[in-house]
């Protein structure tokens, strides 16, 4: 008995079983939330490379459809040891009545040159540009001439195919 004349075994606080299962609960939330942001950065990550490759790959689908719109003359795609080259004549262009535009895929890289000066490279450093094909179709029946052109863009775990095709107006 205390001075109070109370019983000493009734004393206040929490057992070494208590503190031992509040520590294991504090742990399992812990990990879990762990776990949870982890998962929603790597996620963040993914979409992210994913819009890079889009956005890459629409910007180059995008120059190509420019570049052969009003197109009058294609020389056929050619394989060369430096990657697939393709070859047009632009008409009505506003400067000049005729220009000479000619891509070059070279190193991962597609480049394009007007006239014959220097050529500029269209895809940006991150994603890597591969499998470059050129196509020249035929006009065949009611169909018009035509060109298609297909790519691989890849960045980071994530890759993408792009094509497009344009039909030539004469």
């Amino acid at each position: 008995m205390d001075f109070n004349g109370w019983p000493m075994n009734n004393q206040r606080g929490t057992t070494l079983i208590e503190t031992l299962v509040y520590i294991g609960l504090f742990t399992i939330i812990i990990g879990g939330g762990m776990v949870a942001t982890y998962q929603i950065i790597e996620s963040i990550g993914k979409n992210q490379n994913k819009t890079i490759v889009e956005s890459e790959g629409n910007f180059l689908l995008r120059k190509i459809d420019w570049a052969l719109t009003g197109v009058s003359t294609i020389s056929s795609p050619v394989a060369s040891s430096t990657g697939p080259n393709l070859t047009v004549d632009k008409i009505n262009f506003p400067s000049s009545p005729l220009v000479h535009l000619e891509f070059k895929f070279l190193n991962n890289n597609l480049k394009l040159s007007r006239d014959g000066g220097a050529a500029n490279k269209l895809n940006g450093a991150q994603a890597i540009l591969s499998d470059m094909v050129f196509e020249h179709l035929a006009a065949v029946g009611t169909r018009p001439e035509a060109v298609k052109a297909s790519f691989t863009l890849s960045y980071i775990g994530f890759s993408q195919n792009f094509s497009t095709t344009k039909y030539l107006r004469k």
